[in-house]
This record gives C-alpha cells, structure tokens and sequence, in this order.
C-alpha cells in the first residue's frame, strides 16, 4: 500500500465543516473533504478515531465502543427513519438556530451535538438497535453507523490502552490489563472482530503502544512496583509474533502501523521489519 513516499495530511472530522453539518463534521461532510483533498493531490487523510465515546467524554481515545461509530458524526439528513418520522422531523427542523449557533462557537461542540442526534434518533426506532444489538434486525437508519467504510482512506485507530514502564516502580495508567493468557487460548477472537471492524472503516491503522502486545508492565491490586505479565524474551516474541501476524491475517490487505516509540526491545523492531510492518519515525 505504501511503496514510496506519500503526502498525506491530519485533520480530525470535527474541522472538516460544512454549511450542511451540524457544527463539529459528520460522514457527509468527511466525503467532500476526502473529495477535496484528492483533487489537491493528497494520497492519504488522517483523523483522529470515530469510536463512540461515553456521555460527556470528548477524548477519541476514551471510547465506549471498539465497534460502534460515534452518533455525533451522523448525518442525520440522511437517516431514512428520521425523514420518515413526523416527530423526528419536526425536532431536527427546531434545531435551526441551534446549528447556526454551533458553527459559530469557538470550541467544538460536541456534548450538545450529541445530545440533540441521539434525541432526533431515539424519536425514532434507535432504542430498538441498542436493545437487539447489531446481531439483531437491520433497521434502516443504522447504516450510518457503517458507512464510513465508503469514505474514509486513512485513520490512525486508537486500538489499545497499556501500561508502559517508565521509571523505577513504572508508570501507573490505572488501566485494567489484558488476560493475554486467556486472549490467546480463545484463539484472539475478540482482537479479531476489532481488527475486522477496524478496517471496514479504515485503510491504514495503528496500533498504540505495541510493546504491550509482547509484554505489558502491569500491577497487582496494592502494589507499589509492577512487573511485565509474561517473563523471558523469547515468551515475549512468540507472544507478540502470534498477535502481529494474526493483525495481518485479519487485516486482508489494510496496513498496520505500530506505535514504536519509547523504550522498545531491539526484538520488537525487528519483527516489524520481518513482518513488513511500518514504525513510527520520529524527526
């Protein structure tokens, strides 16, 4: 995918503005931008994640969902349930001074916006999607949820949240590890489905601090000094050899990126040259 040198450009979806959009971007205006950009020349569009984030939380990398895309981005003009309902309808036509009002503010709006996508879509059938799942009955407003697989060229993905060693007793992220004994011996099933999902909506996605896939420096309930989950190099390559390559298994042509900044073992760089896997260079 990358044989050369590339230009590319970052800009997250909430810049990419419209008269149409509703003050902080969504899948429709993503498609003029990309648009855009390609009549410019640019080969590749990087933005921040588009997982839902839980009410209230703005950080794309603090998401409630690794499958779900987030409500904020949806272009509500073309919910099919919500031009077919009178009521929903009605609310998003109410909203007119609301939208002018949130593409003039100086800070992204994306609390309010959220709330009024997710009132326009609970007025209609939404309430039934989060009940069912997406296992469930198709429900024709939901293809928003999935179509930016159409759009979207390139995305650095926010994977994963691991602890990473710095300093003496290491550094605390107060994040909940892994059982990468348990991942492994169910076959990587649920690191499977998000790397397939992850590139039903991107073409280039990173993986965050890789080392933690071949070792993650963890600690116990009250401990004061953590220490790495699995012990001895080897067990460590083989570890993250197996999860790289099922990464590619998975990715059906899509490119990883690993994030390989910081303290890295040499093995881990190496298996990223073995593998064909791109790094991070740092200028």
């Amino acid at each position: 995918m990358l044989s050369g040198r590339l230009n590319g450009i970052l800009l997250p979806l909430s810049a990419m503005k419209t008269e149409r959009d509703w003050g902080v971007g969504d899948f429709a205006s993503l498609i003029e931008w990309t648009e855009f950009f390609a009549s410019l020349g640019t080969k590749i569009v990087q933005i921040l994640p588009l997982q839902e984030t839980a009410p209230g939380e703005t950080c794309p990398y603090s998401a409630l969902s690794a499958f779900a895309t987030d409500p904020v981005y949806a272009d509500i003009s073309s919910v099919e349930d919500i031009c077919a309902s009178q009521e929903a309808s009605a609310y998003v036509s109410s909203l007119s001074d609301n939208i002018a009002a949130w593409h003039q503010a100086k800070r992204a709006p994306f609390n309010a916006v959220k709330q009024a996508k997710l009132r326009a879509l609970w007025l209609t059938r939404l309430k039934i999607f989060k009940a069912v799942g997406p296992s469930g009955p198709r429900l024709p407003f939901v293809k928003f949820l999935y179509r930016a697989k159409q759009c979207i060229p390139a995305q650095p993905a926010g994977l994963c949240g691991l602890i990473c060693f710095k300093g003496k007793g290491g550094q605390r992220w107060g994040l909940p590890a892994y059982d990468w004994q348990y991942q492994h011996s169910h076959h990587l099933t649920l690191w499977r489905r998000k790397i397939c999902r992850v590139t039903e909506l991107y073409d280039i996605f990173r993986l965050d601090h890789l080392v933690g896939f071949f070792r993650t420096y963890v600690f116990a309930p009250g401990d004061e000094q953590g220490g790495f989950d699995i012990q001895g190099e080897q067990n460590q390559i083989d570890r993250g050899y197996n999860f790289l390559r099922m990464v590619l298994d998975e990715a059906k042509g899509k490119l990883p990126v690993g994030e390989d900044l910081g303290v890295i073992p040499n093995y881990v760089r190496r298996m990223l040259v073995d593998l064909r896997i791109p790094g991070y260079t740092k200028k």
